[in-house]
């Protein structure tokens, strides 16, 4: 009777201990996922409209995501108009003088490194 107890204490030790080592290793697998994703930085661009009209300033927005812990900055470039920043490289501004279709691309630096660039094309027509 003594050993029939020690033999289903045993067992609920051993199954205590098996759950608890492949919760540990479960633990584990999300640590190193949630390390992956935090190496996969990315960038994407808000433009307020694509069809803009002549004169009109545009605000491109950039939303970052997984650049915790480093050194994120976003370089801003375009194939025409006047680009500003603001808000420490998150925000810029264009100003459209001329018809025609142009690009703004927003580049995603990590400690100094290109990461992702995402563009934008905006089509900017004549006032009629």
């Amino acid at each position: 009777m003594k050993t029939l107890k020690t033999m289903s204490v045993l067992g609920t030790v051993a199954a205590f201990g098996i759950a608890a080592l492949a919760g540990c290793n479960q633990g584990g697998s999300n640590s190193r996922t949630e390390a992956n994703s935090a190496q996969r930085a990315s960038i994407s661009v808000t433009a307020p409209s694509r069809d803009l009209l002549v004169g009109d300033t545009a605000t491109f927005i950039a939303n970052t995501a997984n650049t915790y812990g480093r050194d994120a900055k976003v370089k801003w470039t375009a194939t025409g108009g006047k680009l500003t920043t603001d808000d420490g490289g998150r925000v810029a501004r264009v100003r459209f003088d001329e018809t025609g279709t142009y690009t703004v691309k927003a580049t995603l630096e990590l400690d100094g490194n290109p990461q992702q660039t995402e563009a934008v094309d905006v089509h900017v027509r004549s006032v009629k």
